[in-house]
């Protein structure tokens, strides 16, 4: 019985170490993210500058400055969407954190965990087996428990 709890414990282990991987996986991405809307937008504003320019210039062609004022309202949108996704961006980077913290958590809950179960080996019968069954039923408890709140 000890024997199979510590495969299950060694598999959740392992699914944890993937998960985590993952998270790493996905702040490596949404950081990429960033550097890249982050120039885009810079570019886009500069560009956006030259265009006003570019219209107060021609004031006096009304269909050139039409198009130019079409222009910038496309450039507004795209930079409100620019925004957006930032906005999307901060949030699930919050959510990625979170679930790495928890996964960590969870992580040191699985090897004590663990260590209670191999415990017994260890300090022989100097603590009777009811007290060891009691310390990994409150430790599979509080594992449990964290789990529910990572969800």
């Amino acid at each position: 019985m000890i024997e199979t709890f510590l495969l299950s414990m060694d598999n959740i282990g392992s699914q944890i170490v993937r998960l985590r991987e993952e998270a790493e996986t996905s702040t490596n991405h949404l950081t990429t993210l960033y550097g890249v809307a982050h120039h885009g937008i810079n570019e886009l504003k500069a560009a956006r500058e030259g265009v006003l320019v570019e219209r107060r210039k021609s004031w006096w062609d009304k269909h050139r400055a039409d198009l130019l004022l079409d222009l910038l309202d496309q450039m507004d949108l795209i930079l409100d969407s620019l925004g957006n996704m930032e906005i999307c961006r901060r949030k699930a980077l919050a959510h990625v954190v979170a679930t790495s913290q928890i996964l960590q958590t969870l992580d040191a809950d699985v090897e004590e965990l663990r260590a209670r179960v191999t415990a017994p080996d260890v300090i022989g019968d100097k603590i009777p087996i009811e007290m060891h069954i009691k310390s990994i039923k409150a430790g599979a408890d509080r594992l449990k428990e964290r789990g529910a709140k990572a969800t």
